[in-house]
């Protein structure tokens, strides 16, 4: 798993929590991006050997540095280690967040919360873990739930339409079969404007063609991915049931970048279509139902 795919929530829910009494008081706004993936306290003058990135880093000041090029420093280092935001608890060190450390936080990027006394560091503990939890279910029950989707569409007569159609509704993505020239043969979604479609059509191309490389073409599914103008597309050759790599590739665009769901669910719908097309599904089924050499359909 990605550092990207660590379970994690945003800044703002812990923000919204009414029992915290959280408060950003410096840094950049947008807090619904700023994702935190764990809560760590340090009172040392150097934690970044400690962290792993992603932290929302809880501190009351016991050994923050005094003067502002101190502090500078200090905001420095943590931001290149990686933390997502800095929490600092007044009293009974500081009465108030220092202003150097606030204007460190605002030069530097990082988002700084104010804790209230009343707050123990470990309730935003608490809150983060069991918000994390509940993102977590939430992204497993959407996953079963497009898996079930996707089985029961690979069952239709017009199996491989209804899988990018859901494939398309569960990830929000224009979704596209191509053969190795780079021929659509079917598609589902909303269709992207020019370029795109040409562009993930040539991606495909490219992808089937590396897969392809190697002694006897057995090499692993290949992916690839692109990212230009605010669209992001991907594309997955489908895996043959005998280890080599079939000659067709699944692409998709969309306007947002794919999330752990969206990979999952892509995954599942690849392995779906490779089923749907290989050759013995294909003698055992009706050609409207899989054949790949009618006209290019999209639903």
């Amino acid at each position: 798993m990605t550092e990207s795919e660590q379970p994690s929530v945003p800044l703002s829910t812990l923000l919204a929590d009414p029992a915290l009494g959280l408060r950003r008081i410096a840094g950049p706004a947008g807090e619904h991006r700023v994702r935190v993936s764990t809560v760590g306290t340090t009172e040392i003058e150097d934690p970044t050997p400690y962290l792993v990135g992603g932290e929302l880093l809880l501190t009351a000041g016991v050994r923050l540095p005094l003067d502002a090029e101190g502090i500078d420093t200090y905001v420095r280092q943590v931001v290149a280690a990686g933390v997502s935001a800095l929490g600092f608890g007044v009293a009974p060190v500081h009465e108030e967040v220092p202003p150097a450390l606030i204007a460190a936080c605002d030069r530097h990027g990082l988002p700084l919360l104010r804790l209230p006394p009343a707050t123990p560091f470990v309730a935003v503990g608490q809150a983060a873990y069991t918000a994390i939890a509940e993102a977590r279910n939430r992204e497993l029950r959407e996953i079963s739930r497009a898996q079930s989707a996707l089985a029961t569409a690979a069952a239709r007569p017009d199996a491989l339409r209804a899988v990018l159609a859901q494939l398309s509704a569960h990830t929000g993505a224009w979704a596209v079969l191509h053969d190795s020239e780079g021929t659509e043969l079917f598609s589902a979604g909303p269709r992207p404007p020019s370029p795109t479609p040409d562009r993930v059509r040539d991606l495909a191309v490219r992808t089937a063609a590396c897969a392809h490389k190697g002694p006897a073409a057995r090499s692993a599914p290949s992916a690839a991915a692109d990212h230009q103008d605010g669209t992001h597309l991907t594309v997955h050759t489908l895996p043959a049931a005998d280890g080599t790599i079939t000659t067709l590739a699944l692409g998709q665009a969309a306007t947002t970048a794919p999330t752990l769901v969206h990979r999952q669910v892509t995954s599942t719908a690849t392995v779906l279509l490779a089923l749907l097309t290989s050759p013995r599904h294909a003698l055992g089924s009706r050609p409207r139902a899989t054949g790949l050499h009618g006209p290019t359909a999209s639903s």
